[in-house]
Order: C-alpha cells, then structure tokens, then sequence
C-alpha cells in the first residue's frame, strides 16, 4: 500500500468525524424540512454559512447552529495574526526564543499544515517562504521552536476547514440533526442530504462567461475545497519565495475532512495543472476539478 495515502487517512480521522457515520443519515428528502440557516463572519473577515435540516426541532436545531459559531470564533480567534492578543501572534513573537508552550487546539492544526507541507514536497507552506521544515512542534511536550529568527507562521491556506469541520462536529454532536452543511470561505463539509438530495457545490468561471461550461459536484458526506475564482489563494510560490505565476485560475478538490483538502487543494493550485494531477495521484482517493487560464475544466477520472 501507498504510505503517503495511509497517512493521509490517518490523519483525517483524527480530526475528523466519523464519516461512515454521517454517511448514513437519513433522508432531508423525506423529512419535509425545515430548512434553518446563518450567516456569519468569523474572526479573519471568514464568511460563513451553515444550513441544517432539522424536521420538528428548528429551535434546538438553531441553538445548536449558534452554539458552533461562538466555538468556531473563539477558534478562529486564536488563529487570527492581526490579533494582537491572540495565540498565533504570541506564538511568532516568541517561538523563535525558545520552544514555546501552545493550546492543544492549535497543536492539533499544526501538526496537520506541517504534515501536509511533506505530503505535498513543500508546496503547502505555513510560512509562506518555504520554512515550514524549521518549524519544530513537540507533541509530547505541546511546543512549538522555530529555528529561524525571522519565521512567522500563518494558518489561512488551512483554517477555513478546519472552521467547517469543527462546526460540522459540534452540531452533530449537538443530536438535533443528521443532515447539514457549513461552508466557510469556500470551503464546505457535508452531512447526509439536503431536502431535494444530495449536496452539490456548483463549479464555473469566476466571473461566469464560461458558465455554460460549469458542472454540479455531488459531496454528501465529504468535503470540498475552492481555491482560487475569488475565494482565497496564495500570492507566493514558498518553494522559491518568489510571486506566484501558475496555468491555474481554480483549483476544487474534493476529499474527507475539510481540514485537509482545504491545504492540499491550496498547494495543488501552487504546482499548476501538471503538478497537480500529478499530486493527486500520488495521495490517491482524492478528486478535483482544475480550472485553467483558459476556463477549460480539467477533470479527474470519474467526475
């Protein structure tokens, strides 16, 4: 078996929700509604929005909704860097000093953006200049050394799904509902099914001359991760520290949790059309839509 794929699950579990769980949530369809929604923005100006399907509980159904928003911006809080008093701003302030002691939160994160950062040979960078490698975190004694002076770390290219995950989490647990799905800067995780079916993200030209040539992907139980047509990019090449010219324009990858697919959708976006196909051949199991300069679709086997 593929190692780079084994660790691709495991990890996904780990943070994630039990999928087959999800999976089989019953049908919105058949429930008849209703439909309860909201809108927000996280800490980081993060548009978010949350749709659940709660038939015969719309209060508990709401209360669990905002119960994962105050979750999600206390998260969300502490991973914003233009936050003077939040823990990302400590940790670039004072990491390079000595190893410094980190939330179990934020240890968990990092630990998947450094990981990933492997898994994709460096295009995924949490440092934006290809320093992630001397970002050292210490799962046992909880601490995060860099072992540059100058590192600063940014969390963006991964923390919108690990919003939606987190979200998703909380108001399943919450037992209101089996059927739902959060989206946060454009990425999105799905439970179960709407009221008309399946979940479905629609996929286009950003400024919609080409839409004709769009196409609705199916994500019922999974994730799915926009980067780029207006939704966040990165600006920097991190294997060279220099501006970023890729044959991209749009990168949607699907995957399990939202976490993940949120970073490798980032650095496949960074390789261009051929490094990243040949990225996702190499983790396996996940599926992507590329759109290139040109608007044309690029799709993977089995879309």
């Amino acid at each position: 078996m593929n190692p780079i794929r084994i660790t691709v699950f495991a990890l996904s579990i780990i943070i994630a929700m039990p999928v087959l769980s999800y999976a089989k949530g019953k049908s919105a369809a058949d429930s008849g509604g209703p439909i309860v929604e909201r809108s927000v923005t996280l800490p980081g100006s993060l548009p978010a929005s949350i749709t659940v399907i709660a038939p015969g509980n719309r209060a508990g159904a709401t209360a669990a909704i905002n119960n994962a928003v105050n979750e999600a911006k206390a998260i969300a809080t502490m991973f914003d860097p233009s936050n003077a008093g939040s823990e990302i701003t400590q940790i670039n302030i004072n990491a390079a000093t000595a190893p410094y002691k980190i939330s179990p939160e934020f240890g968990r994160l990092l630990e998947l953006a450094l990981n990933v950062n492997d898994w994709t040979h460096g295009a995924f960078d949490i440092t934006g200049n290809g320093d992630s490698r001397k970002v050292k975190y210490s799962k046992k004694e909880g601490t995060v050394f860099f072992k540059k002076p100058d590192i600063k770390i940014n969390m963006i290219g991964i923390l919108s799904g690990y919003l939606a995950d987190l979200m998703t989490q909380s108001l399943y647990n919450s037992g209101n509902t089996s059927n739902l799905m959060v989206t946060v800067n454009g990425v999105s995780r799905s439970i179960g099914q709407n009221t008309i079916g399946p979940w479905r993200v629609d996929v286009s030209e950003d400024n919609g001359k080409l839409a004709q040539r769009g196409l609705s992907l199916s994500f019922s139980g999974l994730s799915v991760a926009i980067v780029g047509a207006g939704h966040s990019m990165p600006l920097l090449d991190p294997r060279n520290q220099s501006p970023l010219t890729t044959n991209l324009k749009a990168v949607t990858l699907l995957g399990r949790d939202a976490a993940t697919t949120q970073s490798i959708a980032t650095a496949m976006y960074v390789l261009g059309i051929n490094g990243a196909k040949n990225l996702a051949a190499e983790l396996q199991g996940m599926r992507y839509v590329l759109l290139d300069e040109n608007g044309n679709m690029i799709k993977s086997p089995g879309l």
